[in-house]
C-alpha cells in the first residue's frame, strides 16, 4: 500500500501543478505536501508511508546541515598554515544488508566532504571510507553511525 500512497501523492502533486498553471518545483512541492495531507486525511495513521516521509524529510535537512559543516570543516583545514588532518582508511562494520541502503549510505559518505566510500568487503558486512580526519577511527565510527546510517535505518525499516 506504501507504493500506491507514493504513486497517489506525486499524482496529486502534478494535479496541483497544472491546476495552478505553474509547472515548477515549488508548485510541485506544495502539491506533494497538499496531497500528503489529504491522503493522511482519509487513510490516517495505520499506513506506514506517512512516518516514512516525514523521516525522509527529516533526514534531508540533516544531511544539507552536515555537508554544510562538513565543507566548512574542510575548507578550514584547506586554509590552515599547519594542516592537522591525520588521512587514513577505517573499516565501518555495517549494520544493514538491504542493497539499496548500502548503496545509498555509500553515496552519502561519499557526497560529504572528508570522507570517501573506498570499497566494500565481499560479505557486504564491512565498508572502507576513506576520511581526512581519522586521527579517532572509534569517534569517526560513532559519528558516522548517528548522523548517517541510523537515519537511513529508520528510514528503510
Amino acid at each position: 500500500m506504501n507504493s500506491n500512497l507514493f504513486l497517489a501523492n506525486i499524482l496529486l502533486s502534478l494535479i496541483w501543478a497544472f491546476i495552478s498553471g505553474t509547472l515548477s518545483l515549488a508548485s510541485i512541492l506544495l502539491g506533494f505536501v497538499i496531497g500528503y495531507v489529504i491522503l493522511f486525511i482519509i487513510y490516517g495513521k495505520e499506513a506506514d508511508y506517512f512516518r516514512k516521509v516525514i523521516h525522509i524529510f527529516i533526514f534531508t535537512f540533516r544531511f544539507i546541515w552536515l555537508l554544510f559543516l562538513s565543507n566548512i570543516e574542510v575548507a578550514v583545514e584547506v586554509l590552515r598554515i599547519r594542516p592537522k588532518s591525520a588521512p587514513g582508511i577505517i573499516a565501518y562494520p555495517l549494520h544493514s544488508t538491504n542493497p539499496l541502503e548500502i548503496t545509498l549510505f555509500a553515496n552519502f559518505i561519499s557526497l560529504t566532504p572528508g570522507t570517501l566510500s573506498v570499497d566494500i568487503s565481499v560479505d557486504n558486512k564491512v565498508l572502507y571510507i576513506h576520511a581526512l580526519f581519522a586521527n579517532n577511527p572509534e569517534k569517526l565510527k560513532k559519528d558516522i553511525e548517528k548522523q548517517i546510517e541510523k537515519p537511513l535505518n529508520t528510514i528503510f525499516n
